[in-house]
Order: C-alpha cells, then sequence, then structure tokens
C-alpha cells in the first residue's frame, strides 16, 4: 500500500521512516547476528493508532494502514497463509482503499498464495507486452493454480523474453 504510485526508493524512504518512529529494536545479541537490521517492523497494535502524517503518506494511506493494523490488532489471523486465498481476498477487499491490485499482491508477497496474480500490474502487462490487465488475467487462467509462480517469472525474466514466452494460446 505504501508502494503504491510512487518509486520504489520512495516507498523504501516511507518505509525507513515508519520503521525508525515505530518499530521495536532488536536485542543488542540478536542484532549483532543481523547487521544492519536494528529494528523490527511495527507491529498491527503499534500502527492502528499512530500517527503517521509526517512520513510522507497521503492521508487515505495512512487510514488503510491504521485500518489495517486495526484488524490485525483484533485478530491476528486476520489473513494468513494457511487461508483459503478466496477468503484473503474478500477480506483485504473489505478495507477500504484496498482494491484488486493490492489484495492480489499481499496474496502473492506477504501471503505466499501460489495463484495470487495482480493482473493489472504494469511491470507483469509489460513484460507479458498487453496493456489490457482483463487480458493478462484471461491469459492467466491457464497457470492456475500456481499464477504467482508465473508473475515472479515475468517480473524477473530478461527483456525481451517474456513476450514470445507469454504466447499463451500457442498449442
Amino acid at each position: 500500500m505504501v508502494g503504491q504510485q510512487i518509486s520504489v526508493r520512495g516507498a523504501t524512504t516511507i518505509l525507513d521512516r515508519l520503521v525508525a518512529k515505530f518499530g521495536e529494536p532488536l536485542s543488542d545479541s540478536l542484532a549483532s547476528t543481523l547487521p544492519p537490521l536494528r529494528q523490527l517492523f511495527p507491529t498491527p497494535k503499534a500502527l492502528k493508532n499512530a500517527d503517521l502524517s509526517d512520513l510522507g503518506l497521503t492521508t487515505r494511506r495512512v487510514e488503510i494502514l491504521q485500518e489495517l493494523g486495526a484488524s490485525f490488532a483484533r485478530n491476528p489471523l486476520f489473513v494468513h497463509p494457511a487461508m483459503p486465498f478466496k477468503q484473503s481476498l474478500e477480506r483485504l477487499l473489505a478495507i477500504r482503499g484496498i482494491g484488486p491490485w493490492t489484495a492480489e499482491y499481499i496474496a502473492l508477497r506477504a501471503l505466499r498464495h501460489p495463484d495470487a496474480f495482480p493482473a493489472s500490474d504494469l511491470g507483469l502487462l509489460k513484460a507479458a507486452a498487453t496493456r489490457d490487465p482483463k487480458e493478462l488475467e484471461k491469459r492467466s487462467q491457464k497457470w492456475r493454480p500456481w499464477r504467482g509462480y508465473a508473475a515472479l517469472y515475468l517480473w524477473h525474466a530478461p527483456r525481451g523474453e517474456t513476450k514470445k514466452d507469454c504466447n499463451y494460446d500457442e498449442k
């Protein structure tokens, strides 16, 4: 959610600020084994009522993070990797401001659902040589239940190789 509509560098800067301000410090013994890590990511409880106004986030993004934090504070298993994929998406989409791309991306990256596929992702669209998320979603149906692996492939494939590899209608 932090990285939507901004650069990776911009999102990293905001997340660094968030961790510095609200993250829990690692113990000295743990920090010495994990350099350069010094703090843990903030807990949902820490985020649900935190003043995030000075981090560089839009007001709406602050509200989404706080609502997501509150959801996890109420129920630590709000969404989790063992939850059915569809249920995870439904719960995430129920939070105002989380759309299909964000829900699919969270399901893929954080929950490791192997069928998650954010078809409107610009990197995926570019790699598949299309501008139409509906077309890419349709193409991706042939990869079920492993579309997440296809997304990782498309994101990491060398430029120019994916267009021929994504001609899914060939027999």
